[in-house]
């Protein structure tokens, strides 16, 4: 879930685009997301300390552009 929408801002298709990024991410190295935090402390680490996924070093540099590009939108 993107930042706005756990802070309970209001969302558009950016937070869609976002959210994409985050699909790629998993798809590539098929991980979860944020593995070994449960709901609540991946939802204050996302939405109040701006934490972000890392993008593992061996990940097809045009897949790392996509994801790039998604989370900065």
């Amino acid at each position: 879930m993107v930042p706005e929408v756990l802070r309970n801002e209001p969302s558009n298709e950016k937070c869609n685009v976002y959210s994409f990024g985050v699909i790629l991410w998993e798809l590539s190295p098929l991980q979860q997301p944020w593995g070994g935090m449960n709901r609540m402390q991946v939802a204050g680490a996302v939405s109040f300390q701006h934490f972000c996924l890392v993008i593992p070093d061996d990940m097809d540099p045009a897949i790392t552009d996509i994801i790039k590009q998604c989370w900065q939108t």
